[in-house]
């Protein structure tokens, strides 16, 4: 988990926590505007981050966000629902994955026992 803050702020979420400091990057949506308005207006803020693919959803990243939050506020937020909610993901994306490896040696046993037809535009 990645924190986004002046320094005085990671500085201090650091003693409580594991949060790493934001390498480079580029921090967009809703998360990013907060963040502005609040460095802007010179209030104590700041983000938590995770990377993430923006086209699979990421409950383990919310997870690790909500476990950070617990130790930063001494919660007990229960992210064990998230976490069943991420490996049911992940068995999704690998039986998707061997599908996909199956229907492509398919075609590739397709293509060496039937004579190759050529398709042109």
């Amino acid at each position: 988990v990645y924190v986004a803050a002046e320094k005085e702020i990671i500085e201090r979420l650091r003693k409580t926590s594991e949060v790493q400091i934001l390498p480079r990057g580029l921090v967009l949506g809703p998360e990013a505007a907060l963040l502005n308005e609040g460095l802007s207006n010179r209030l104590n803020c700041y983000a938590l981050l995770v990377p993430v693919n923006q086209q699979i959803p990421s409950p383990d990243g919310a997870s690790a966000i909500i476990h950070e939050l617990n130790k930063i506020y001494g919660l007990t937020i229960d992210t064990s629902k998230l976490m069943e909610d991420a490996q049911k993901i992940r068995e999704k994306l690998m039986e998707l994955n061997q599908k996909t490896q199956q229907q492509h040696g398919q075609m590739v046993e397709m293509n060496k026992s039937e004579p190759s037809q050529n398709i042109y535009l």
